[in-house]
């Protein structure tokens, strides 16, 4: 061997020795076992290592004793317990659902807990509806749950909570199509989802009866929604905690029918913006008001006084119920010092005088000055002083300061040796341990009106405004309840021959309501500062309008004739002024805006040629629309469509641009044209000779095919 060689073998032979140095000295001399349990047996030999078991019991013989075994009768040895509650997956009859026990009804393996049918055995737990109706990311979110296995699902292949039987017919509300209920596994009453109807856009909620002869309110979503499911439980909530919460409307829920709008409007605060969806008016013409639904209950809601437009929080029960009060019944604002006051003609809820009050109301002997036209202020410098130190605004306790702040007359400030006459004043004063001696200045009533700014409030001639309904009623804004001359009001409109009665029906659904009998003329308007009324969009639309109270307003709008004659005419509020609704953590009140956009929905009556807008204060015409052509349009392609003759439920009255004819009582909607026939009549004749020419056409083609043939054919 050289000495490199050599040199090679004494390195290796180093490192060996080196090595078995190392693993020497990690191979201890004396070997200590762990006993963990204190059982006798160490770690290394005990099947339940933690747990003090001397007779090492393994019943089912997967190598983990019977006192550590989350499974001591079924082998198990990776001993797996998914939902942590001490069963092991092996023998846990709900493996994925945490209970601290296993009690299982029906004995067929599946633990009640996770047991979709636990009263009938079912071991395959089959669920026909859910995979297809609850997919995996619905949930993965929590949204879906079983509505029963197939055992026990009385529609086991449409997913629906609704398993009852609403109509008796032996068929659970979920899968069945005509029981006028709205189930969970439906778009609408009876239509969409698992219906064959379709619901189209105006999506009924509760249907109690054609669209004609109901007040027909239509929910919409405002963009702040997540999702629609969340919206329309929203709105089916306000339905029954609102509406269904006031006695009146109680009682009467058969004229009411409730829907929804699936696109969103766009509501911004106070009353800033106003965007329904585009087709709603084409949609649900119908419709006597549309509630922009918000989910955010810190905004303010705010209302139009053009009747259709509201917008409510989702929680606003009492909102809703105040906005009805007025756009459909009439009602005005119960409260001071800036709400929308009138005295309506037949059965008002406020007065303009204490006589008025006494004579008309249902409590004589309650009526008050709610809305004084004077307010009262402590008069001596030892009053004023008194009121600061009550924590009062300075300026609410001197009259003369107020005055000068505001730019208004100091001398509108007097002294009334009567001392405070007002009982809404004395009600505030009192408070501060004022007594109506206390309170012998007086001045106009300042308030801040409509977000205008100070001015005198509630003047009527010297008597302010009056009523006997308490604070309590709807009106004022403390809850969901009309009192006593408003719900005399809400009654009366409820029994107008506008509002058939109720027919006698267990239940309605789309597909017997869908067939509209009726049409509409739609036309948008725009109102300037000076109250002039401009015409912008107008078309003709499927559907009946409004069976509106006529609950009188600011203005009168009707449709006429070409002779003049009037066809229809009902009354509106003024659209540029905002009612801001009772809600909660806000005062009520009012706002005016100087310009305004809405939208008249009138009957398409045989011969309509003009809506017409009055200001019934000036008995001014202030706008008007003419929707001959729109009418004309529409007529020549639905010749026997509702409103187009007057065999299709017209008033008699010639139709805008033609003349009668004797075809079934139509009028001609367009111009005469060849012949003096009829657009009806020539388009008869074009599609005879068209199908003339189609003949002649098939036959020549036929003998072509026949001659190809026979020269074909071979010869014998």
């Amino acid at each position: 061997m050289d000495t490199r060689a050599a040199s090679v073998f004494l390195v290796l032979l180093t490192l060996t020795l080196i090595a078995s140095l190392v693993t020497a000295a990690e191979t201890p001399i004396f070997t200590i076992k762990t006993d963990s349990d204190n059982d006798g047996l160490p770690d290394s030999e005990d099947n339940c290592p933690y747990n003090h078991n001397q007779n090492q019991k393994d019943t089912d013989f997967d190598g983990v004793g019977d006192g550590c075994d989350n499974c001591p009768k079924v082998k198990n040895h990776d001993q797996n317990d998914s939902d942590s509650d001490g069963y092991g997956d092996a023998c846990d009859n709900c493996p994925l659902l945490p209970r601290g026990n296993q009690f299982d009804s029906d004995n067929d393996g599946v633990g009640e807990a996770c047991d979709n049918c636990p009263n009938v055995p079912n071991p395959d737990q089959k669920d026909s509806d859910y995979p297809k109706f609850c997919g995996i990311g619905a949930q993965m979110k929590g949204r879906c749950r079983s509505d029963g296995g197939d055992a026990c699902d009385p529609c086991p292949t449409v997913w629906g909570m609704d398993q009852g039987d609403s109509d008796g017919d032996g068929q659970a509300d979920s899968c069945d199509c005509d029981d006028g209920i709205f189930s969970d596994s439906e778009d609408g009453v009876d239509c969409g989802g698992a219906c064959p109807t379709e619901c189209g856009n105006c999506r009924p909620l509760v249907l109690n009866g054609p669209y004609d002869d109901k007040i027909n309110i239509v929910f919409v979503p405002d963009a702040d929604y997540d999702n629609l499911t969340t919206f329309v439980a929203d709105a089916r909530a306000l339905i029954e905690n609102g509406f269904y919460k006031e006695d009146t409307i109680s009682a009467n829920k058969c004229k009411f029918n409730f829907f929804y709008y699936p696109d969103e409007g766009d509501y911004q605060p106070i009353c800033e913006n106003w965007t329904l969806p585009n087709g709603i008016f084409t949609d649900c013409p119908f419709a006597h008001t549309a509630i922009i639904l918000f989910p955010n209950a810190s905004q303010r809601a705010c209302s139009s006084g053009d009747l259709w437009r509201v917008s409510a929080p989702f929680n606003g029960n009492m909102t809703v119920v105040h906005e009805i009060g007025h756009n459909i019944f009439g009602l005005k604002d119960e409260y001071c010092c800036d709400g929308g006051y009138r005295q309506r003609d037949t059965l008002p809820n406020i007065y303009e005088t204490l006589q008025d009050c006494q004579a008309l109301s249902s409590d004589p002997a309650g009526c008050w000055n709610f809305c004084p036209e004077q307010r009262c202020w402590p008069s001596s410098d030892a009053d004023i002083m008194q009121c600061v130190a009550w924590g009062n605004d300075p300026l609410d306790c001197n009259c003369t300061n107020f005055a000068q702040t505001y730019g208004f007359p100091v001398a509108d400030c007097v002294n009334n040796a009567a001392g405070c006459q007002s009982d809404l004043w004395m009600d505030w004063w009192s408070a501060t341990g004022f007594t109506k001696n206390d309170l012998s200045m007086v001045s106009p009533n300042w308030d801040d009106y409509r977000g205008k700014g100070f001015q005198p409030c509630c003047v009527n001639g010297g008597d302010g405004w009056w009523k006997s309904d308490d604070d309590t009623c709807t009106m004022f804004g403390h809850n969901e309840d009309f009192q006593p001359d408003c719900k005399a009001r809400v009654a009366k409109g409820l029994a107008s021959s506008n509002l058939p009665a109720c027919q006698f029906r267990r239940f309605w659904n789309a597909s017997t309501l869908r067939f509209f009998e009726s049409n509409s003329v739609v036309v948008d308007f725009h109102i300037d500062m000076e109250g002039f009324i401009a015409a912008r969009n107008i078309r003709v639309v499927p559907g009946p309008t409004p069976r509106r109270l006529n609950t009188g307003g600011s203005y009168t709008i009707m449709t006429r004739s070409a002779d003049r004659h009037v066809l229809d005419t009902f009354t509106i509020d003024d659209p540029r002024e905002y009612d801001l609704p009772p809600q909660e953590g806000f005062e009520p009140g009012r706002m005016d805006a100087k310009t305004a956009s809405f939208t008249a929905v009138v009957p398409l009556s045989f011969g309509i040629d003009e809506v017409e807008i009055t200001d019934i204060a000036t008995g001014e015409v202030v706008g008007t629309a003419d929707v001959s052509q729109a009418v004309g349009d529409f007529c020549r392609l639905n010749a026997s469509a509702p409103g187009c003759s007057p065999s299709a439920g017209g008033t008699g009255v010639q139709p805008p641009g033609g003349q009668q004819t004797n075809q079934g009582g139509q009028g001609q909607t367009g111009q005469q044209a060849g012949l003096g026939q009829t657009a009806p009549a020539r388009a008869s004749q074009a599609d005879q000779m068209a199908t003339i020419i189609i003949v002649i056409v098939v036959i020549v083609v036929l003998a072509v095919v026949l001659a190809v043939v026979v020269k074909r054919r071979p010869h014998g």
